[in-house]
């Protein structure tokens, strides 16, 4: 953690909350790094799908339209496909 640029003597603890006990002025400016990773949880209802999050930031995709072979239904499972395109990865807060 900095405050304007300069590193602050703090021990964080999982779980726990920090205090910085400052005179704080207008303009003053604080950053934070947290250790976060990509993880999969599988949805609860649904095992074929997963929410897919960076820390505790839900991750969300804007998919491109699921296209299906002629006379069948997109909605209908497997036999769905989607075209080969660039997925937008959007965060949920």
């Amino acid at each position: 953690m900095r405050v304007n640029g300069a590193a602050q003597k703090i021990t964080a603890i999982a779980g726990r909350s920090i205090t910085i006990d400052r005179a704080w002025k207008t303009g003053d400016e604080i950053d934070i790094a947290m250790p976060m990773s990509f993880r999969a949880e599988r949805a609860i209802d649904d095992a074929t799908v997963q929410s897919i999050y960076y820390g505790p930031t839900l991750l969300t995709v804007q998919a491109p339209p699921v296209t299906a072979p002629a006379g069948q239904d997109a909605a209908g499972g497997s036999a769905a496909t989607a075209t080969n395109q660039t997925l937008a990865v959007l965060a949920t807060v």
